[in-house]
């Protein structure tokens, strides 16, 4: 095959609509399927100018398989085909009919097992490619990313709940990141720039007045949960994002009139302001995850002046934006995923992102909520008693609860058993709501002989964990050492004025509970698990 492609100057037109039209459908073996994209990750090798063509082919053939697979809102996968089609209802009796619905449940889990099993193995061809491929070269990782950026912009952002594909963007970032942090590039000040191209790139997608409502609302979704769930981002871009995300739900709330905020029902109200109810969500979603550390980050940056403290335009998440977007008579936190909002009430506690008086209202609210639906088994009579709620469900995942905008973040924990070693090095697990990293600080304190006994377990275990990205440390190191250019969208919804922003003290940064966990589950563990993707960790 080299030897044709290098004597005929037409073979490389001509060989990839024969490799198109010799794809095995995605029903036949596993081992034909692998069969055939390794043989096409070959031929790239040594044809490099079809790389973006074959690469965008097979991931759109995997893109195929992900969307048959459909995930309900209790964790039960199934396959978007009817087979009941082909069957002749001749019996009539009940004990007939019961054994027939046991068949088809049994034949359709047996379905969903082997088409996870052929994406698993599809996916892992692919982030091994992409790995092996680049070497560790941050160059040949940018081109990759180059592809996989386009064929996100034409095929994923618009397919309708993608659950795994997407997940070549979280790799190929990560691997920039690894790449830049090695010893070979100790001398390379250069930061790594894909994540905040990507992110940046999200966030054009997001005030796009052309692009269409859904697809605005997708990218809000992918903001959301790769700036929370990807491990290597830093706590700058974090703020960058939220503000921007604040910055445009600032201008919808201004450009509404009095009659326009209310509509006639809930679901009415909904859907007439989709779009801003999104990307609020998105802006509360990643606070849950990266909030203390966004909060700490700003409040650092914050720069003493001759009136108080100047805030940075750019990472402006003060406490009177978020008190003014909560207590606006849209009231996005009521349309928010339920877990999300409880979460997002706890933070705001902690780490007083919103006034005290609009606070409690809106605690008394979710409580008032939550009897009406009579969603627990113990009525909810005071903000602090959510906590208990959270324990069944929370953000990590889908979690438990109302979800009213439909909603589904596509960096949930990946669920797929053997390419998950290509992503669980990038990924940020969720760590438990705020109070209970409060209370884990607070047993460490009391107990400082048990978390000595915790550190040296985790240090003898260290192989088997699952990395959880940067420390704490690094962090603080990585503020002081490196400057971004800010993603800033420029003046085209106009800063909050200056006039509106109470100084903020960054003696009360200190205040705020922090700690990351240094180790995670084996993978091994997690597999014990029962199948349930809308919580962590969960497992096919």
């Amino acid at each position: 095959m080299a030897t044709i492609v290098r004597l005929c100057p037409k073979a490389k037109s001509e060989l990839f609509p024969i490799m198109a039209a010799s794809v095995p459908f995605r029903s036949k073996p596993v081992d034909q399927l692998k069969w055939f994209y390794r043989h096409c990750l070959e031929v790239v090798r040594y044809v490099p100018a079809m790389e973006a063509q074959v690469l965008e082919f097979l991931i759109e053939k995997s893109l195929e398989m992900d969307v048959e697979i459909k995930i309900d809102e209790g964790g039960e996968a199934e396959i978007d085909t009817d087979y009941s089609v082909f069957q002749l209802d001749m019996d009539s009796d009940a004990h007939s009919l019961r054994r027939r619905q046991l068949n088809e449940v049994n034949v359709q889990e047996s379905i969903v097992n082997d088409m996870a099993e052929k994406l698993d193995s599809l996916m892992f061809l692919l982030l091994e490619y992409v790995e092996q491929s680049c070497a560790g070269n941050a160059d040949l990782i940018r081109e990759k990313y180059r592809i996989l950026a386009q064929f996100f912009e034409s095929s994923i952002i618009i397919t309708h709940k993608s659950k795994f594909v997407q997940f070549l963007i979280v790799h190929v970032c990560g691997l920039e990141n690894k790449a830049l942090e090695s010893a070979s590039c100790k001398n390379d000040q250069s930061p790594a720039i894909l994540y905040r191209k990507f992110a940046s790139s999200l966030i054009h997608v997001i005030v796009d007045p052309y692009r269409a409502t859904d697809t605005r609302q997708a990218a809000a979704c992918y903001l959301a949960s790769f700036v929370s769930r990807a491990s290597f981002v830093c706590e700058e871009t974090c703020c960058e994002s939220v503000c921007a995300l604040l910055r445009w739900g600032e201008a919808y709330m201004q450009s509404l009139d009095s009659l326009s905020v209310h509509a006639a029902d809930a679901r009415e109200q909904c859907n007439f302001h989709s779009l801003f109810y999104t990307i609020s969500q998105a802006a509360f979603y990643i606070m849950c995850f990266r909030g203390v550390e966004a909060v700490e980050f700003y409040r650092k940056s914050t720069k003493p002046s001759s009136d108080g403290f100047a805030q940075p335009e750019h990472l402006d998440i003060s406490p009177e934006r978020w008190t003014s977007l909560c207590s606006h008579p849209l009231q996005p936190l009521r349309y928010c995923l339920e877990s999300v909002r409880n979460e997002f009430l706890e933070l705001s506690k902690f780490c007083h992102l919103i006034n005290a008086i609009v606070y409690c209202q809106l605690a008394q609210d979710e409580n008032n909520v939550v009897k009406r639906n009579k969603r627990q088994v113990t009525p909810i009579a005071t903000p602090a008693t959510l906590e208990k709620e959270r324990l069944s469900g929370g953000v990590g995942g889908l979690g438990k609860g109302t979800n009213p905008l439909d909603s589904f973040f596509p960096f949930d924990p990946y669920l797929l058993r053997k390419s998950h070693v290509f992503v669980d090095p990038f990924y940020n697990h969720w760590n438990g709501s705020i109070t209970e990293r409060f209370m884990k600080d607070e047993d460490s304190v009391l107990n400082p002989s048990d978390e000595q006994h915790v550190d040296d377990d985790e240090s003898d275990n260290k192989k088997g964990s699952i990395a959880d990205g940067v420390s704490h440390d690094d962090f603080d190191n990585e503020i002081a050492t490196k400057s971004f250019q800010p993603m800033s969208l420029g003046s085209e919804f106009g800063p909050a004025s200056a006039s509106s922003r109470s100084t903020v003290s960054t003696e009360s940064s200190s205040n705020v509970p922090f700690k990351r966990d240094s180790s995670r589950e084996p993978w091994t563990d997690t597999m014990k698990r029962s199948r349930a993707p809308s919580m962590e960790n969960g497992s096919w």
